[in-house]
């Protein structure tokens, strides 16, 4: 399990990293995109900030996790990002939905593999009386 963990941190690391960078230097082309799907990605673009902070968050949970530093914390930064890029895929733009799932079970997996390290953030703690 340990070289499987390996393997898919190197997998996502890689697909974040690239596809981060990608945002800034256009070095892969875009696919044509449903009417909606461009619509929302213009929003994100239009606002002038997000883009630019998403994808530069991609590019440094990607090396974090391509380097094993702060791997970890990586997975719970790109969490959100990954489960948003599933639902892109899954009601905006569905022919991305395979690569979405790879990502999103890759993150599940590592998430899974180091439940130890979140352990103490789910557990339930009672409330102090005041």
């Amino acid at each position: 399990m340990n070289k499987a963990a390996i393997v898919v941190r190197y997998i996502l690391g890689t697909i974040f990293f690239v596809f981060g960078l990608n945002g800034f230097f256009q070095f892969l082309p875009a696919p044509p995109m449903p009417e909606a799907a461009g619509t929302f990605i213009g929003g994100i673009i239009s606002s002038g900030y997000l883009f630019p902070l998403l994808k530069g968050t991609e590019v440094l949970a990607g090396a974090a996790l391509l380097a094993n530093f702060y791997a970890r914390l990586a997975l719970v930064i790109l969490a959100p990002i990954t489960i948003n890029i599933f639902l892109f895929h899954a009601f905006l733009a569905p022919e991305g939905l395979p690569i979405a799932v790879i990502v999103l079970a890759g993150n599940i997996f590592l998430a899974y593999f180091h439940r130890d390290a979140f352990a103490s953030v789910l557990v339930a703690r009672p409330r102090p009386k005041n």
